[in-house]
């Protein structure tokens, strides 16, 4: 079984354990409040392969994903659950905004990591927007 590696991934305890340039911790989610760019966890080694999994509401703007310091995925307008395997370049896990709106929000953020032996059968789910 996966260890998850996000603390606070649903933000029951606020901010605790986050980064949060331009964000805060309300309604037991991450709302973008304006004045910066980046909600960030340092929990990744780069090299290795993790699956992320969170919920998204982008009423305007969008919304960059990275496993390290490039963009590995983003969202335009929508709401929904995002799924995206990757290798982390870096140790942070980043969400990064682009013209969100204030309210917009990320929630049920999960990071595993995926084993080394099962990297190549992955290699198919790996996606880039």
């Amino acid at each position: 079984m996966a260890v998850e590696l996000i603390k606070n991934g649903d933000f029951s305890d606020g901010g605790t354990y986050w980064l949060m340039l331009g964000w805060t911790a309300q309604n037991s989610r991450a709302e973008y409040t304006a004045g910066g760019s980046d909600l960030s966890q340092s929990i990744l080694t780069a090299g290795h392969t993790y699956k992320l999994v969170f919920d998204y509401s982008v009423s305007q703007g969008r919304v960059y994903y990275r496993l390290g310091t490039n963009n590995d995925g983003y969202l335009d307008i929508g709401s929904g659950t995002e799924t995206y395997v990757g290798v982390a370049n870096g140790p942070n896990l980043i969400f990064a905004q682009s013209n969100l709106a204030i309210g917009d929000w990320i929630d049920n953020v999960s990071v595993t990591e995926v084993s080394r032996g099962r990297r190549k059968s992955l290699s198919t789910m790996l996606r880039r927007r």
